[in-house]
């Protein structure tokens, strides 16, 4: 019995420990050129160049506003972007690399022999631009800043009046 009430210890322990986030301070965020701001009350803002200057977030939003406030009203901050470059730089290796290999045979072939280079950089370019294309519609978002604790595990153990153990787990979700 010690040894099922010990491990249910433990693992209730490791899911709060597994699944809880915790909360960052605002003052540590660098500057941000585009993303989204999610206020207590739940309103969403996209923006553009945000700053945190003495417990203020500052920011332009995309109608060009200036928009200041305190960082007790900000929930959640997000950085966003795409893979447009990523993606436009390995796939133009990819056609470079493709456009080498399909070429190698050419010097023998008196039709192909002068469009080798053409056929190299030709590759290279339709993939760097199928890759850029593919990659902006890629979208990322990585959160910087988050208020409060989204989604908690908090486990519990009481001894009720008949001296019977308890164990209870507390599920905290915040949804915005």
């Amino acid at each position: 019995m010690k040894r099922i009430v010990l491990l249910s210890i433990v693992l209730f322990a490791f899911s709060s420990i597994a699944f809880s986030q915790e909360t960052n301070e605002i003052s540590k965020i660098p500057q941000i050129r585009k993303g989204e701001i999610i206020l207590t009350d739940g309103t969403s803002i996209k923006f553009r160049q945000l700053n945190v200057s003495n417990d203020t977030v500052v920011f332009s939003n995309f109608q060009e506003k200036i928009c200041k406030y305190p960082a007790n009203a900000v929930y959640k901050i997000s950085r966003t972007g795409n893979f447009a470059a990523i993606g436009a730089i390995t796939t133009g290796l990819g056609g470079l690399l493709g456009g080498i290999a399909g070429t190698i045979d050419w010097d023998n072939y008196d039709v192909l022999k002068g469009q080798k280079t053409s056929f190299i950089v030709g590759a290279t370019l339709i993939g760097a631009f199928v890759g850029g294309i593919t990659g902006a519609l890629i979208k990322k978002e990585k959160t910087v800043y988050k208020n409060s604790t989204a989604f908690s595990f908090q486990p519990g153990l009481n001894i009720d009046q008949e001296r019977n153990m308890v164990l209870m787990l507390l599920c905290r979700i915040n949804i915005y």
